[in-house]
């Protein structure tokens, strides 16, 4: 799976102790697979500024002597968000000048929502040694099949000692199957049709919650691409009250703390919900009691 590939690349890139550098907002995926490779996490932030933008300055500042990796997920879980080519290139010379191995997340790519596929491709700098990740969990839709795989970039000398010590790696856990990679590429192919399906739910979503949400205190945050939309709302206070209010109502959000969401009234929605229910959830949401949302 990808989360393995993660846990491998630690494993490849750090010494226990050492530290590798996760972005804010994000899963909380990397923190767990980092201390179970003894690995400590650094954060660097993103800021709502109505998309989300890198702060340089926190970049840097983040960065720390044992620092071995940077990650990006491109687009991000839960905002969708995609580095601009700009903030690529700030990405890259911190890599450049800390000598650090970069790590893009690249699971949603294939899920644009309001960017080109091709604005959602990473852009690696070609002398930085650079991991790319990605499965079947999210191209196809099938995340019990587990298969995940690594690309590997950079200079001609780093990428082979890479390789090599992936390689090594690899073939002490052998945790991929025969069979599914034998069925890859009929999986592959039949795979597409879903992401088709996948795609047109996302998109449909995408715009249900657009429309019912204006005029409302509800705020949408539009992504890039992914499977997750994020929503902020005037109100403060306890960051559960307003979940909890919503699952007494049988329509389920995530309260943004869960990703690190840097303020009270983040909430995170799912763009997979089947496309009647998704409706049905966001008119309760709009239509709460305005003391519970502002």
């Amino acid at each position: 799976s990808t989360s393995e590939a993660y846990s491998l690349l630690f494993k490849l890139l750090c010494d226990p102790g050492d530290a590798v550098l996760v972005p804010c907002p994000s899963y909380p995926l990397f923190e767990h697979l980092a201390q179970l490779d003894a690995v400590a996490v650094g954060r660097y932030a993103w800021l709502d500024a109505g998309r989300w933008t890198l702060a340089p300055d926190d970049l840097d500042t983040a960065i720390s002597r044992r620092t071995r990796a940077l990650v990006v997920v491109a687009p991000n879980n839960p905002t969708g968000s995609v580095p601009s080519p700009e903030e690529w290139l700030v990405i890259g010379e911190a890599c450049r000048r800390h000598r650090l191995a970069l790590i893009v997340d690249e699971v949603f790519t294939p899920y644009p929502l309001d960017a080109s596929a091709a604005t959602l491709r990473s852009i690696r700098p070609a002398d930085v040694l650079s991991f790319r990740l990605n499965g079947l969990s999210k191209l196809i839709g099938l995340p019990q099949a587990k298969l995940g795989w690594i690309v590997v970039d950079g200079p001609d000398d780093l990428r082979r000692q890479a390789l090599e010590a992936l390689d090594l790696v690899a073939d002490t856990y052998l945790s991929v199957s025969a069979p599914v990679q034998v069925a890859l590429p009929a999986l592959l192919e039949a795979g597409a049709v879903v992401r088709v399906q996948i795609q047109s739910r996302l998109q449909a979503n995408l715009a249900a919650v657009t429309a019912l949400a204006a005029g409302s205190p509800v705020d949408v945050r539009r992504p890039d691409g992914g499977w997750s939309v994020v929503l902020r709302v005037p109100r403060g206070g306890d960051p559960d009250d307003l979940p909890l209010a919503l699952l007494a109502r049988d329509v389920l959000v995530q309260p943004g703390y869960f990703y690190d969401l840097p303020h009270d009234g983040y909430l995170v929605v799912s763009l997979l919900t089947p496309e009647a229910d998704f409706r049905a959830g966001i008119d309760v949401l709009c239509a709460l009691p305005a003391a519970l949302l502002t």
